[in-house]
């Protein structure tokens, strides 16, 4: 794994550009830099999964019969694991950043067969082992009609020589990384209360283990404090043209409906320098490496 030393570098990854109005998976060939990355964040984010693991029961687990594709997970990740099974699915747990889980195919669907999330987005591993991709993403508003048969596809096909990645996104309230519950969205009146969001997202990706056919999903969870991308114009701009152009279920998707993304677009419109009711700009924050 190699080091990073921007913290925020990875805002410029966003698939922010208005397009179509259908739901897309944005996946990409990896052609240079790490499978697993390491930043400036990793060791706080490593401390706080120890923490988490000891506080929290089912944050790591392993369906009957695949000790071996754990196994195999192990020397692509190319770290060293103590056990076998869930134990060692536990051990490499501890040394990365991101949380990985396993997908195996029955032969007539892909469904979730192990794996950790310790850093969960309004979901949790116990709830979905065993589950297909389906019935994983039915949460989404419009993946049935939209993405299913694309991810199916996807994953039906993808071989075993090419890494594969995408990144999601979302406004959050709470900058906290363990978030297993469904949030309710407080209501954001103005520019104000949009200062103090953060953006939550997440580097994906997906690639084919060639001895037990089973497909490794990592997920790096990044956030970073609004403000971060209010200092990027061209940046802040594409956003604020997508949340313009977008329809209310896109809008649900980001975590952006119910009128929040009038105040997040005041927040990020260049001609929004100032705010209301003489409060001057906050201070800039590192995203919460916490709850």
């Amino acid at each position: 794994m190699s080091s990073a030393t921007a913290t925020f570098d990875w805002l410029d990854e966003l698939p922010i550009t208005p397009g179509p109005r259908h739901l897309r998976m944005g996946v990409r060939g990896l052609r240079e830099g790490p499978w697993l990355i390491r930043d400036s964040l990793t060791d706080q984010e490593l401390d706080l999964k120890t923490q988490l693991l000891a506080e929290h029961d089912s944050l790591i687990l392993l369906a009957d019969g695949w000790d071996h594709a754990v196994s195999e997970l192990v020397d692509a990740m190319g770290v060293e694991a103590e056990g076998s099974g869930l134990e060692m699915l536990d051990s490499a747990c501890r040394t990365v950043a991101e949380d990985v889980l396993l997908m195996a195919n029955d032969g007539s669907k892909w469904s979730l067969v192990g794996g950790w999330l310790v850093f969960p987005n309004q979901w949790s591993i116990e709830d979905k082992l065993g589950k297909s991709l389906a019935l994983i993403h039915d949460p989404i508003d419009g993946y049935g009609e939209m993405l299913q048969e694309k991810a199916d596809t996807f994953f039906d096909r993808l071989g075993t020589t090419r890494i594969f990645w995408r990144r999601n996104w979302f406004f959050h309230d709470d900058g906290g990384y363990f978030q297993p519950e469904k949030m309710k969205n407080r209501p954001l009146h103005d520019a104000v209360d949009a200062s103090q969001l953060v953006i939550r997202s997440e580097y994906q990706t997906l690639r084919r283990l060639p001895e037990t056919d089973v497909i490794v999903f990592t997920v790096k969870t990044q956030v970073a404090p609004i403000v971060e991308m209010r200092e990027r114009p061209d940046l802040a701009a594409s956003m604020v043209s997508f949340l313009r152009s977008a329809t209310e279920r896109a809008l649900a998707n980001k975590d952006a409906d119910d009128g929040r993304h009038e105040a997040i677009i005041d927040y990020l419109s260049p001609l929004d320098l100032r705010f209301e009711h003489g409060r001057t700009e906050p201070a800039r924050e590192v995203p919460s490496i916490g709850r």
